[in-house]
């Protein structure tokens, strides 16, 4: 369960004759919500990311949050501005890191999302590349499909999804939840540059690490509490490093809380390209 939910954060292999330019695509498509344009960003251009929603990717965190790069797109992190942090007996800080949250302003229905990504390993923090449920009827459904890196594990990362429904007794966190580790034992995410997908159809979903179909997931065993918790309408991307040591449970999940004095680095996840196949 990622922090974009529990803070109402907004947000077939399908055949593809060719992948477009650098962000190459119309706005006024993007924005009437079209449903998926094949689209790639090696993340060169600084006009990609915009705070006024006019770009293909929208930062919703501070502009110093965010830097372009050769390696790519570098979200950074910072500590709490507040002062001193103080964990609590059952293991969750007072004060939180500042996260880093970029937004795509287009949208997916179908289709498969590549993220080429590496981030630094703090246990604490959480690096994640989702699709969110976009606004509706003025509801924000919170529908989710996520792929995760949690600092406290540098060789293993998290498929998931989430769907909240009125007929569940509580939320279903992490109950779809899987883990999938990297083929070699001395490989990490901070040592190396990987590739996780996601895609999405009618009634299924894939995740695919580097290329490999580490899981499928079927609607028909989504089936909980009378209801199928199987995401199922437009959503947008999102990415970014946030700080799962404000709630016990995440906190646990994450390796938390973040022991800020003894971060001596930066805690930064870098994105090399996304690509959409529609």
């Amino acid at each position: 369960m990622s922090l974009f939910s529990l803070f109402s954060w907004f947000f077939f292999l399908l055949p593809v004759s060719s992948l477009p330019s650098e962000h190459s695509f119309s706005l006024s498509n993007l924005h009437s919500r079209q449903s998926c344009q094949p689209f790639y960003t090696s993340f060169n251009d600084p006009s990609s990311i915009s705070p006024e929603g006019d770009a293909p990717f929208i930062a919703l965190s501070p502009a110093d949050s965010y830097q372009f790069t050769n390696d790519g797109l570098v979200l950074t992190m910072k500590p709490p501005q507040e002062g001193p942090v103080h964990a609590s007996p059952d293991g969750v800080n007072d004060k939180l890191g500042q996260a880093a949250i970029v937004n795509s302003t287009f949208w997916v229905d179908y289709g498969r999302v590549t993220f080429e990504f590496k981030t630094t390993l703090v246990p604490g923090a959480v690096t994640a590349f989702i699709f969110i449920d976009a606004e509706k009827d003025d509801q924000i459904h919170l529908d989710e499909i996520d792929a995760e890196v949690v600092g406290k594990n540098p060789y293993s990362w998290q498929s998931n999804i989430f769907k909240p429904s009125f007929a569940d007794p509580k939320p279903h966190y992490g109950v779809f939840s899987q883990t999938h580790r990297l083929p070699h034992h001395d490989d990490s995410f901070a040592d190396t540059f990987h590739k996780i997908s996601i895609e999405k159809r009618e009634n299924q979903i894939m995740w695919s690490q580097d290329g490999v179909v580490v899981r499928t997931l079927n609607k028909q065993d989504t089936y909980l509490d009378g209801v199928y918790h199987f995401p199922s309408d437009l959503m947008r991307l999102q990415f970014g490093v946030w700080d799962g040591s404000g709630a016990k449970g995440t906190s646990s999940w994450s390796g938390g809380p973040i022991d800020w004095e003894q971060v001596y680095t930066s805690i930064t996840a870098t994105i090399r390209s996304v690509t959409v196949e529609c």
